[in-house]
């Protein structure tokens, strides 16, 4: 069996058997194609014996043909094919065509059954998650569950302030270039004798449309933010309340407020 390798894809089965009988008995071959049906350069031939073989290889390598399947000088060809012994017998387009076939099927086979997989472990991903969700509701307390659940959103959300270009102003919570907290001017306020407290839920922490971050950007030394639920921030929140109780104010968004012994 005899491969010839940089044959021109103009060329067809009858070219390649023209080419190759006038070396001995051509029993078959034929031109490996593509999905497309668009010749590879490559072609396969089994002679009736390696004897006539061997004289196609010597006499083809290196040589060029035209379309027709004729020796030619070289002038029109843009490169000379290589023959060499093949490692398996040629196939006819109707085995090339069965081999694509069933490669296709494999691959579609393949496919489904990784899809498979992918759903089958998805399901058992969703339901380890939700075993280990309620062993974690048996062994923490409801209390203790929204506190981790509160420190992990607010670790979370605390990642988004920095210096970068695309992370948000300590201050007014703005991305840093949009920040307003430079134009204003705090030596200004410094005089004020009240301090501020703004006290949310961990939902509004960080979040751009809350105005209330513009207190601490305003009153940067007379204000702070704390974040309910947050163990630190309700143990920091009670010290400030316990301070001066007759003259410390809880406000709400309304008309009306109460001081901290009314309350």
């Amino acid at each position: 069996n005899v491969c010839l390798k940089g044959i021109s894809v103009e060329i067809d089965d009858a070219g390649i058997r023209n080419l190759c009988s006038q070396f001995g008995e051509v029993e078959r071959c034929g031109i490996m194609r593509n999905k497309k049906g668009t010749s590879r350069g490559i072609a396969l031939i089994a002679f009736a014996n390696a004897e006539q073989a061997a004289m196609a290889i010597e006499k083809l390598n290196g040589v060029s043909i035209d379309s027709e399947g004729n020796i030619t000088d070289g002038s029109t060809s843009k490169s000379a094919i290589s023959a060499m012994l093949a490692s398996k017998d040629p196939m006819t387009q109707e085995q090339l065509d069965e081999r694509s076939e069933r490669t296709k099927l494999v691959k579609e086979q393949n496919m489904l059954m990784n899809k498979t997989k992918q759903a089958e472990h998805e399901v058992l991903r969703r339901q380890k998650l939700q075993e280990k969700q309620t062993e974690l509701r048996e062994q923490i307390p409801a209390e203790a569950r929204d506190e981790r659940i509160i420190a992990s959103k607010f670790r979370s959300m605390s990642k988004r302030f920095g210096p970068g270009t695309q992370q948000r102003c300590h201050g007014c919570w703005l991305l840093q270039y949009q920040c307003i907290c430079a134009p204003t001017p705090p030596a200004a306020l410094e005089g004020m004798p009240h301090r501020l407290v703004v006290y949310l839920h961990i939902k509004e922490y960080g979040r751009l449309s809350n105005t209330g971050a513009l207190v601490k950007s305003a009153f940067p030394s007379q204000s702070e933010v704390l974040v309910a639920g947050l163990a630190e921030h309700e143990a920091r929140f009670r010290e400030l309340l316990a301070e001066d109780p007759q003259r410390t104010l809880i406000l709400f968004p309304s008309a009306d407020s109460l001081t901290v012994a009314e309350f």
